[in-house]
């Protein structure tokens, strides 16, 4: 993908999250592995002023319910870009109770109050979840405009990401991320690596890490390209 593309795909994931009704300030996590879409939703949420929780891939059903209530999730995304490995669906449903049995346009979960959607990004379509289709659609209500102004609003010190901690010893906690310490952390990792535009650097490690979002944050500054892997083996 292209600087370009990449623009593209954000503000149109951007506007199907504003279409979701996420706002600024609203907390948005991603549960999926290393992707294209991840990045798309990770930047277009931000594009929008809301807070990103890259959520650890390897979490079982108690650490996702956990961290769905507690991270003040509005909207979660996961995929099933690597369903033959591990399968979100039956996990979300069991770590969300009545998940299944839910209008994916209006949850009400008592588990998680605030999460009003869980989006599947791909080929299936599972209950209680908003499938691609209907989630590309809501793009089609909000035009380019809207987005641009929300991020205008933005200021470098709001909150832009919480990233979690393992839960190995205790459930997971979440540090508070703005937007100006991750800039200036991967401006610094670029200078450190002497990165150039034309360097192309593969790092296999998830995204849902400081060690994956870093490095793509320190090439976005350079201008470089990133190489990475949906499962590594």
């Amino acid at each position: 993908f292209t600087y370009a593309e990449l623009l593209s795909r954000s503000v149109r994931a951007a506007r199907s999250l504003a279409g979701l009704g996420v706002r600024r300030g609203d907390h948005v996590g991603l549960l999926m592995p290393n992707c294209p879409d991840f990045v798309f939703a990770f930047y277009g949420a931000q594009l929008l002023g809301a807070v990103v929780v890259p959520i650890n891939t390897r979490f079982r059903t108690r650490e996702l319910g956990y961290v769905v209530e507690n991270a003040d999730l509005v909207v979660l995304l996961t995929s099933d870009i690597v369903e033959e490995h591990v399968d979100y669906v039956p996990l979300l449903h069991e770590a969300l109770p009545g998940l299944a049995a839910a209008d994916p346009m209006r949850l009400d979960l008592p588990t998680a109050p605030l999460l009003r959607h869980v989006v599947l990004l791909g080929r299936r379509s599972a209950p209680g979840m908003v499938d691609q289709a209907a989630f590309d659609a809501m793009a089609a209500s909000i035009p380019d405009e809207p987005v641009e102004e929300r991020r205008a609003a933005v200021r470098v010190r709001d909150p832009g990401v919480i990233l979690t901690t393992s839960g190995t010893t205790a459930s997971p906690k979440g540090c508070v991320l703005t937007h100006e310490a991750l800039v200036r952390t991967g401006q610094a990792a670029a200078e450190r690596w002497r990165l150039t535009h034309d360097e192309r650097f593969w790092n296999p490690l998830p995204m849902f890490h400081m060690g994956g979002l870093f490095p793509l944050l320190a090439h976005m500054w350079e201008g470089a390209t990133i190489l990475t892997e949906t499962r590594f083996d």
